[in-house]
């Protein structure tokens, strides 16, 4: 007794209509290049009009891998008359006198090649049903048409009434030429690589906060600055605004973003950090606490570090207040009705400084944890065989997963296959 769940696979579709005795029709969104061979070669063998082929036909379909342009250009090669029916999701097999209804996958969603239970056999009355509802005649056919389901006796079937013409073959085939689909093996391998890792940079930004400086004036940094050797141990075209001390809780929350850090592996410099996908639950949680802890922080650190930036910045003023003085240029002098004082220059000197210094609150406000994530793509799978051996060597568990899935990652076929008429 036959099953009434099958499995029908693209090979196993293959062999039945290899098979096939006097009569062959498929009907689906699309087919690929080796069932439309072993169609032709039937095609060949059985005659004219004993191969029914209906078939949705617009350039997605190809681009989701539903089927194979190339497989429409062998079917018309062999002279086989293809029927349009827009908006076809479903499949259906007849091979004699059995038929199949069945579920075709994408390529790009799963190997045509994979054994699922995809398909359910049809009774006889069903197998009548179909032939009737596609339009499918045959001299040696054991079944006879059902005339309810014509439209009155027409003789017109439900669906491919419509001819694929020439013209939107052509087109179609620019389209895809000139932007061609992704290989449907390599998308299934960005799926299965997205699964397991994801690219993430981690960026604390703005936390080198003493390393901050302000670009001094020309005029003052040339005529008062050029002979003080302290100053000169932290000027060049800029002055460093602290000594190199570090801002009370700043240490702390460098170390966080280090152990942050520790859920990644970097793969190389070239390609960045990789993380497994299992982990991003943890690891989101502990960057929202380390982003939590920095503003705490900001509000605790700002009145140390203004106080700092003063300080650096009045001592700036100090220390070039009596060149100041001694060489008042005009644009200094100028603004005094009565000779300036050293207050006076110091005051002058602290006022430019902070029109170019930042405020602590700016400066604090520039640091923040930026965490980045990217997908494994198309383009990496097909071209960089790098990233596959870095991301093996990183993660020795997911070898035995990562490299089967990996088989057919570099393999892409363009055009009709040689060999496919040849089994």
């Amino acid at each position: 007794m036959m099953r009434l769940f099958q499995q029908l696979n693209n090979e196993t579709i293959c062999r039945y209509v290899e098979n096939a005795k006097y009569r062959v029709a498929y009907i689906g969104p699309a087919l690929n290049q080796y069932l439309a061979a072993r169609l032709a070669r039937q095609h060949k063998l059985l005659g004219t009009g004993t191969v029914t082929v209906v078939v949705d036909y617009n350039e997605d379909i190809f681009r989701l891998g539903y089927g194979e342009h190339e497989a429409i250009e062998i079917l018309q090669d062999a002279g086989i008359t293809i029927r349009k029916e827009t908006g076809l999701r479903i499949s259906a097999l007849l091979v004699d006198d059995q038929a199949w209804v069945l579920h075709q996958s994408p390529m790009a969603v799963e190997n045509p090649k994979s054994a699922t239970c995809n398909a359910i056999a049809l009774l006889p009355p069903q197998i009548d049903q179909l032939v009737n509802a596609v339009g499918i005649t045959s001299k040696q056919s054991k079944v006879k048409p059902t005339d309810d389901l014509f439209d009155k006796g027409s003789q017109t079937a439900e669906i491919g009434v419509e001819t694929l013409a020439d013209q939107d073959v052509k087109a179609v085939k620019k389209n895809l030429d000139n932007n061609p689909p992704q290989a449907f093996d390599l998308q299934r391998q960005v799926r299965v690589y997205s699964s397991y890792l994801q690219f993430v940079e981690i960026e604390l930004s703005g936390g080198r906060v003493g390393q901050r400086t302000i670009k001094l004036p020309d005029k003052i940094r040339k005529s008062i600055f050029g002979n003080d050797e302290e100053i000169e141990k932290r000027l060049t075209a800029s002055y460093r605004l602290l000594d190199g001390s570090q801002i009370e809780g700043l240490a702390d929350i460098n170390k966080q973003v280090d152990e942050l850090r520790e859920y990644t592996r970097q793969l190389n410099k070239r390609l960045g950090r990789v993380m497994l996908v299992s982990h991003k639950k943890t690891f989101t949680k502990k960057r929202d606490e380390i982003l939590q802890n920095i503003e705490k922080w900001k509000k605790s650190a700002i009145k140390q570090l203004q106080s700092e930036l003063d300080t650096s910045i009045n001592a700036l003023a100090r220390a070039g207040a009596g060149n100041l003085l001694e060489k008042s240029p005009t644009e200094f002098v100028s603004g005094f009705t009565s000779k300036p004082t050293r207050d006076d220059a110091e005051k002058y000197l602290a006022d430019q400084f902070k029109r170019t210094a930042p405020s602590a609150e700016k400066l604090l406000n520039s640091l923040t944890l930026q965490c980045t994530f990217k997908d494994v793509t198309y383009e990496m799978l097909k071209e960089d065989k790098e990233f596959l051996k870095c991301v093996h060597e990183a993660f020795p568990d997911l070898n035995k997963t990562l490299l089967q899935e990996s088989d057919a990652a570099f393999v892409r076929s363009t055009g009709p296959t040689p060999d496919l008429f040849s089994h």
